[in-house]
């Protein structure tokens, strides 16, 4: 329900000292085993989706089919960041159209964000497919502070208070 604070999704893999790895391209190696956010089999939870769809070859280098991810945040609206969350929602909603993707994937960022992927949504993918927003997709915008938990993990986000484009982080 989008109305409460928090959200229970799947189990989570856990690493470090409350803080989730990137599944590509963050903290950890992409694919890091047992220890990172994609366990073998697990749901995983995917920080920045890079510039474009690359990162549909990053994730298959990684050995993460991207079915597996089941959440997104982006930090920032910068396009290397952003790019990458609009094929990955591409993807996703093509798939809940044709009836054969079952998961549900939720998107998280500040308001900023979330609204520039909204805006993209609407400008870029066919109607068939942006009715999945908030029904199969959901696009989650945070606040400093928030907390969540996703993947079993309590995961609070905070302001980084970039002097540049509003960014946040997550621990």
């Amino acid at each position: 329900d989008d109305a409460t604070s928090e959200t229970e999704r799947g189990a989570g893999v856990e690493r470090g000292a409350g803080a989730f790895d990137s599944a590509v391209g963050g903290a950890a190696d992409a694919g890091a085993g047992a220890g990172g956010a994609c366990g073998a089999g697990s749901p995983c939870f995917l920080v920045d989706a890079g510039g474009g769809n690359g990162v549909m070859t990053q994730l298959e280098r990684a050995g993460v089919d991207w079915r597996r991810v089941s959440d997104l945040f982006i930090t920032h609206t910068h396009i290397d960041h952003v790019l990458g969350a609009v094929w990955m929602l591409r993807l996703v909603c093509h798939h809940l159209n044709e009836g054969d993707y079952e998961s549900g994937f939720t998107i998280w960022g500040n308001d900023q964000v979330i609204a520039a992927l909204e805006e993209l949504a609407h400008l870029l993918l066919r109607p068939q497919e942006t009715r999945f927003l908030g029904n199969g997709v959901r696009l989650r915008a945070v606040s400093d502070g928030e907390a969540h938990v996703i993947l079993g993990r309590k995961t609070t986000f905070f302001d980084i208070r970039s002097a540049g484009a509003k960014q946040f982080g997550f621990a």
